[in-house]
């Protein structure tokens, strides 16, 4: 389905980490990435919202909940099922999808907005692009793209083996390219989560810049940037442990024009 997608592995591997999760909040990118993005975007009662990278549902449930018409894609079949058996289990009436996120089946001028929670890292900057080519392509004119993902902050400030940072830390980062920190690149990621448990993947740290650039070039106003910090009561919430005062998480709301 296109190009290599970093942590599609680890995902078929560590499936349980996410499916067994449900809705509750066991990640630091529960507390600072995807709750955050609900707030931001203020759901109101009939809006066209769409999902996109839905995983297991942790979004689009909530999302549905607040009165929006839902739908929800992923090209993860395990984890799709699983948020298709919650739905029948529990209907909202969200309408859920097999597809990439970079060539999504839905109609032009379609949805009121798009979001994409903690999906795009595992996408090239190449990736990343055709994403919001076609968020452009399926939203209604005025319509909001949403994304959320690892704020570039967090790769330097979380390296394995840097001054301060331990190996039960809540994220750990090896790099696996040699560039300069700041510039795309991909570096394995070890995530626990509250129980411990440890997800190992391989994932991109994107450029601000670049992000915005892909966003303006494609035909959006940015419309605000939001970033989200470790704090100390952040890792008292998710029973973790880590450095502190940095960002971790990258929020980018912006317009169709």
């Amino acid at each position: 389905m296109g190009e290599k997608v970093y942590g599609d592995s680890s995902y078929e591997k560590d499936k349980s980490f996410w499916i067994k999760k449900g809705d509750k909040l066991t990640v630091m990118g529960d507390l600072l990435g995807r709750m955050p993005a609900i707030k931001i975007l203020e759901p109101v009662k009939g809006e066209n919202i769409l999902d996109a990278g839905c995983g297991a549902g942790f979004i689009s449930r909530r999302l549905a909940k607040l009165g929006a018409k839902v739908w929800g894609c992923d090209r993860n079949e395990n984890m799709l099922n699983q948020a298709i058996k919650e739905e029948k289990e529990n209907p909202f009436g969200i309408e859920y999808e097999l597809s990439d996120i970079t060539k999504m089946p839905y109609k032009s001028e379609f949805f009121d907005t798009v979001m994409c929670i903690g999906v795009l890292m595992y996408l090239s900057p190449e990736g990343c692009s055709n994403f919001l080519s076609e968020a452009h392509r399926i939203l209604k004119k005025s319509g909001r793209v949403l994304i959320s993902l690892n704020a570039p902050e967090l790769f330097p400030n979380q390296i394995r083996g840097a001054k301060g940072v331990n190996k039960n830390d809540w994220v750990t980062y090896n790099k696996l390219e040699n560039k300069p920190l700041g510039e795309d690149q991909i570096f394995k990621e070890n995530y626990r989560d509250s129980q411990g448990k440890i997800f190992e993947s391989e994932l991109w740290s994107h450029s601000e810049k670049g992000l915005i650039n892909s966003f303006e070039n494609l035909g959006f106003e940015i419309k605000s940037v939001h970033k989200n910090y470790i704090t100390k009561q952040s890792l008292e919430i998710t029973g973790q442990r880590g450095k502190t005062g940095f960002p971790a998480f990258l929020q980018i709301e912006a317009i169709k024009a």
